[in-house]
């Protein structure tokens, strides 16, 4: 296992045992028996550890999405947040200016800009595609956090069949071919 991902995992098991707020930089270290400056080799801080668990399982899921459907997709990234609830949970509980929530949307918001421009073979968005991209992005965000709180009462097909079809029509074809 390489050093990145032990500081990742031994980030998370923290998460699991202690509130967000009370976990140091040196929680990690002696949790992850590596060096200070190993650390900040990898990471800006111990949010920065937090939001790459999530990326790092998303990136490698996205690497797979050539010939996969978007909903597939989205399923398993649902099924992720829902398998780890109690981690996220705890994210959703931490305030802060730098939020995990503010990561996901940005995380996803580059991620559907970037495919919908490759897809149109354009550089950049229109004024209302930004509009309505960062609304759809706002939505998925907020329903995700709500679902998360109320303890993931609805099911994860549930979920995702509610957030695949508020997709706007306006990038749909972008999204969903």
């Amino acid at each position: 296992m390489n050093t990145k991902q032990i500081i990742i995992d031994s980030t998370y098991e923290l998460v699991k045992m202690k509130s967000i707020e009370a976990i140091t930089i040196q929680d990690i270290l002696s949790h992850s028996h590596v060096a200070r400056s190993t650390f900040y080799r990898y990471f800006r801080d111990k949010y920065d550890v937090m939001n790459w668990y999530y990326q790092a399982y998303v990136d490698n899921l996205l690497s797979q999405y050539e010939g996969i459907d978007w909903k597939s997709v989205m399923y398993r990234i649902i099924q992720f947040l829902f398998d780890d609830a109690v981690y996220f949970r705890k994210m959703l509980r931490y305030s802060s200016q730098i939020t995990f929530w503010n990561f996901i949307y940005d995380y996803g918001y580059k991620f559907y800009e970037s495919t919908i421009l490759i897809q149109q073979g354009r550089k950049n968005l229109t004024t209302d595609e930004k509009y309505i991209l960062g609304s759809y992005c706002n939505g998925t965000v907020h329903i995700l956090k709500q679902w998360i709180t109320d303890g993931c009462n609805e099911t994860v097909e549930y979920i995702t069949d509610l957030i695949y079809s508020l997709i706007p029509k306006e990038i749909e074809n972008s999204l969903c071919h």
